[in-house]
């Protein structure tokens, strides 16, 4: 099992980029084969859980009020 921690600046996405930021988290820990990271920064509210569809990852994120 390999665990990594990863300050990831932000998973807010812009509509400049043609890829979702979580698509591209989960693309990457899955090149190092990474069962479980603990993202910092993420700088999103409002959601407790999602899965980036087509990819093993789910994403679990603290209850933060929007602000």
């Amino acid at each position: 099992m390999r665990v990594a921690a990863w300050n990831v600046l932000t998973l807010l996405d812009r509509a400049d980029r043609h890829e979702r930021r979580s698509a591209i988290i989960a693309r990457q820990l899955a090149r190092y084969s990474i069962d479980i990271a603990a993202l910092s920064e993420t700088r999103l509210s409002g959601s407790s859980q999602f899965e980036e569809v087509g990819a093993v990852y789910t994403f679990f994120l603290p209850r933060i009020p929007r602000g």
